[in-house]
């Protein structure tokens, strides 16, 4: 299991799985519009270059196709994602700074929502909803703010409008209070 994939959910901690929606953050890579189905954004995953984004993603689960040794389990029967046992399900952090770990262009704010597995410093969702990108690049501010989606040229901006949750509630079931992932 990698690093990213146990800090968001992964690791199968015992945590409950929570309904709801969740601000998180996180980054993309940027596609090429032309050939783009109607609808997508030039928004694709740094972790599966091949899921382009549209403002609203539902997640589906990609483990037979990408599976390797380091997975905890294989899911018996398939299943919606987040699933305990895969490592399927939209990718998050809780806070901004944690972004560093994915260098990747566009960097943005996403509303999650349906099932939701907490992770000691991200989450892994099942549907999600761009809501905010900063990026300086013409065309992908322009389908973005066409598909709804606010567009910003500075990311303290956007960090102002759309500012960390508090989940402390959530999240401190250490005893020390420490995250059990490292700092980069």
């Amino acid at each position: 299991m990698t690093s990213m994939s146990a800090c968001c959910g992964g690791d199968d901690t015992g945590r409950a799985l929570v309904a709801g929606t969740l601000r998180g953050y996180r980054s993309w890579l940027p596609v090429r519009r032309k050939g783009l189905a109607s609808g997508a954004l030039p928004l694709a995953s740094v972790q599966i270059p091949g899921v382009v984004w549209t403002k609203t993603l539902h997640a589906r689960c990609f483990a037979p196709a990408f599976s390797d040794t380091t997975q905890t389990s294989e899911p018996s029967a398939p299943h919606g994602p987040p699933e305990r046992g895969c490592r399927c399900g939209i990718y998050a952090w809780y806070r901004p700074d944690d972004i560093v770990l994915m260098h990747a262009p566009v960097f943005g704010v996403i509303a999650a929502s349906g099932v939701i597995m907490m992770g000691t410093r991200g989450f892994r969702a099942q549907q999600a909803d761009i809501v905010a990108v900063v990026t300086h690049k013409r065309g992908i501010a322009a389908a973005c703010e066409q598909a709804g989606v606010a567009v910003y040229r500075r990311r303290r901006h956007l960090l102002h409008d759309f500012p960390t949750e508090d989940l402390t509630v959530l999240l401190d079931d250490s005893p020390t209070g420490e995250p059990a992932c490292p700092d980069p």
